[in-house]
């Protein structure tokens, strides 16, 4: 049976060993990004330039002190999956390109899925998504944002399918360079 819940401090080993093991054959690159990618405002550069460990140390780091949120996914004591999932302003690269109505309101994003090889296809990510849906609704957010590729190219699919946003009631506001994005009023 999976369980989802959110990640926090004593689960931030679960979390890192998800990375450790989760196959990323089709984009070997992300399996050393342990999601910073979206909470630094690095240039390019930068962050290519970063290696696994600095990236695992600063996830470990983000997550001791509550400044990276998101939900865990476990089939009983083995993590499986993951949702980056928190309030939009700590997306330092995502947030200056957010337009200012959806600035004005509390507002979530959801923008990385990882579930390990053997999990995948099987719902874990929407049921990540439907948790972390609820979560906010219940922590007084306004709205959600997700930011999906417009084409369900493999090496893109870790921000979700536009379909599973569009079926639980997220509406497409505008397109940006092949980039749906999408918000949900809760």
């Amino acid at each position: 049976m999976i369980t989802i819940v959110p990640l926090d401090s004593s689960r931030a080993q679960d979390f890192l060993s998800l990375f450790d093991v989760a196959s990323f054959a089709h984009a070997e690159h992300w399996s050393g990004c342990y999601c910073r990618f979206y909470h630094t405002d690095c240039s390019m550069e930068e962050w290519t330039s970063r290696n696994r460990e600095q990236n695992k140390e600063d996830a470990f780091r983000a997550i001791s002190n509550n400044e990276m949120a998101g939900f865990l996914a476990y089939d009983g004591k083995k993590c499986v999956g993951w949702l980056n999932s928190g309030d939009v302003q700590n997306y330092p690269r995502i947030y200056p390109y957010v337009p200012e109505p959806i600035r004005a309101k509390k507002t979530a994003l959801s923008i990385c899925f990882v579930i390990s090889k053997d999990y995948r296809n099987q719902g874990i990510a929407s049921m990540l998504l439907d948790y972390a849906i609820g979560y906010a609704k219940e922590h007084g957010y306004e709205q959600m944002l997700a930011l999906p590729f417009e084409a369900p190219i493999t090496e893109r699919m870790y921000r979700g399918l536009p379909s599973m946003y569009l079926k639980r009631g997220y509406v497409l506001i505008d397109t940006a360079e092949a980039i749906q994005i999408l918000l949900k009023t809760l």
